[in-house]
Order: C-alpha cells, then sequence, then structure tokens
C-alpha cells in the first residue's frame, strides 16, 4: 500500500531520491500535516501549502528503529533504575546516559513558485516554516513507535541561519538530528540541502514537552 502512495512514487522517479529512499530499512510516508484535520490543525501544510504551485510532495522517512527500542511505562531495564519512578515513561534527565529515541528524520521537499520571495528564489520565511515543521515531525514518529510520552511539544526558540538562495523549482533535502534530550528539553538541529548536498540553510531549536494541567 505504500507504494501507491504519489508522493512516495513521485521522488522515486528522481533518482538521487530514490537512492535515499531505497535505502535498507527505510520508513517512509507522507508527513502527517499534509492532511487535513477538522479542528483546522496542520491548516498550512495540508491546505495552503499543499498545492502544485508551492510545496507538491512532502515526503518523510527515518530508519525503522529495533523492536528493543520502544521504552513501555513498565519498562525497569535502564541502569540507572534507582533514578526513576514507576512513571518511567517520563523522559530520561540525561540524554548521555543512552535515551533510545529515531534522532534522525529526514524529508524530501519538491517546492515550486508558489513559495517565492524573490524571482525563483523561495521566501526566506518558507525556508523557516520547511525547517521548523520538519523538526516538530520528529515528535509524532517517535510517538508512533512508542518511543517517548503522547505528549504536546512546542517550539521555544528556533534560530535560522540563511546559508545559500533555496531557488525554484527545486527539490530539496530536509535532515533533522536530535543533539541532546535534558528532561522535558529537546534540542534539534536541522539543515535543508540541495541535490548535491549543499548546504542552503540551517537551524538550532530547542523543543519543549508541555505539562499537563491538573
Amino acid at each position: 500500500m505504500k507504494s501507491a502512495n504519489p508522493d512516495v512514487q513521485h521522488f522515486l522517479s528522481i533518482p538521487w531520491c530514490a537512492a535515499h529512499l531505497n535505502e535498507p530499512d527505510t520508513v517512509r510516508d507522507t508527513a502527517p500535516s499534509r492532511f487535513p484535520k477538522q479542528n483546522t490543525e496542520d491548516q498550512l501544510f495540508s491546505t495552503t501549502l499543499n498545492t502544485a504551485d508551492t510545496i507538491a510532495a512532502y515526503l518523510t522517512f527515518y530508519k525503522r528503529p529495533s523492536p528493543s527500542s520502544s521504552v513501555p511505562a513498565s519498562s525497569s531495564s535502564s541502569s540507572s533504575s534507582s533514578s526513576t519512578s514507576s512513571s518511567t515513561s517520563t523522559i530520561p534527565k540525561d540524554d548521555d546516559a543512552g535515551l533510545n529515541i529515531i534522532r534522525q528524520l529526514k524529508a524530501l521537499l519538491t517546492l515550486r513558485s508558489g513559495v517565492n520571495g524573490y524571482p525563483d528564489v523561495s521566501h526566506g520565511g518558507i525556508v523557516a516554516t520547511i525547517l521548523d515543521e520538519t523538526i516538530g515531525l520528529v515528535f509524532p514518529v517517535n510517538k508512533s513507535n512508542g518511543l517517548i510520552p503522547d505528549a504536546a511539544y512546542m517550539t521555544a526558540y528556533l534560530n535560522v541561519t540563511y546559508v545559500k538562495p533555496v531557488r525554484t523549482p527545486q527539490t530539496v533535502l530536509c535532515v533533522v538530528d536530535v543533539t541532546k534530550v535534558v528532561g522535558r528539553k529537546w534540542w534539534i538541529d536541522a539543515r535543508i540541502e540541495d541535490e548535491g548536498g549543499v548546504v542552503l540553510a540551517r537551524a538550532e531549536s530547542l523543543y519543549v514537552r508541555l505539562v499537563e494541567k491538573l
């Protein structure tokens, strides 16, 4: 059924994209924010930027986690169990101790002239939005694999560096890397590359898991 996905077929028709998507153990799917929701969530990417003239296709992919990666609430395998309570579904305080999550997510996007700010160049705000959106997709991917709590995660800051113009029309690669997790805070870097691997823009971000109100 995945093979019938039009976004998958679109990017498989582009040789350099197909090389990424055909790597072993790669999970690939249309970005979840591309699907309209009744409460208007994700309206920007599901409707406004989901046209043949804006972002024509948007596909995420990542390496499939091993079956032992999931950390259910009842897990007691951590060597630092003395510092954890019965609610071990919360994120460990020290990321360096070995938080088992999907740390890298990639996305392919085909950009068209509808996102332009200058002639044949994407608007800088769109570039920042793509970085922010793709970084944010780290969380639903990890949630769906049972690796993190089913909670809300919000952007605390996003620092964007524009390295080169993002020209259109063009298909680009966005690479997201989780660099550190401490408590509720996630430090995540991202970059946008062209077909040749040239970095066009990069971002440093901090996301925070929200605390539920009692």
